[in-house]
């Protein structure tokens, strides 16, 4: 039996393979998909801090309570700068969720699925015309 102790092991991160090929998607369809991310997970904010229509406005005492409750869950002395930028952060900024999406679209949704995608990411950009 080893002598290692569980507490000792530390995993390595093992980065992801590269992503598929997003070119399936215009850049004007990838912007307007992370644009409705961003309006489905919006940033949280006071009245203070709005930076965009798509941000969720919350009292000051909502967004200190907010704080105070996620800051206690985040291990350091920097929680509370770290849960201020969780509830701030825009989806579409965060490389990571980008990326996930990119994947998820690149490689389980078919081809049919994705030009259905796509001719509603140019509806929704530029109306509909018939």
């Amino acid at each position: 039996m080893s002598d290692l102790v569980a507490s000792e092991y530390t995993p390595l991160e093992v980065p992801l393979p590269p992503g598929p090929d997003t070119s399936f998607f215009s850049e004007t369809q990838w912007t307007t998909l992370f644009a409705l991310a961003d309006a489905i997970i919006p940033s949280i904010r006071t009245a203070a801090t709005v930076r965009s229509s798509t941000d969720k406005v919350i009292s000051t005492a909502e967004w200190d309570s907010a704080v105070t409750k996620l800051s206690s869950l985040i291990p350091g002395p920097e929680a509370v700068k770290v849960a201020a930028i969780y509830l701030e952060e825009d989806v579409s900024s965060n490389p990571l969720f980008r990326a996930y999406v990119e994947r998820i679209f690149g490689h389980y949704v078919h081809e049919e699925g994705k030009s259905g995608f796509g001719l509603i990411m140019n509806a929704l950009k530029y109306g509909f015309s018939f």
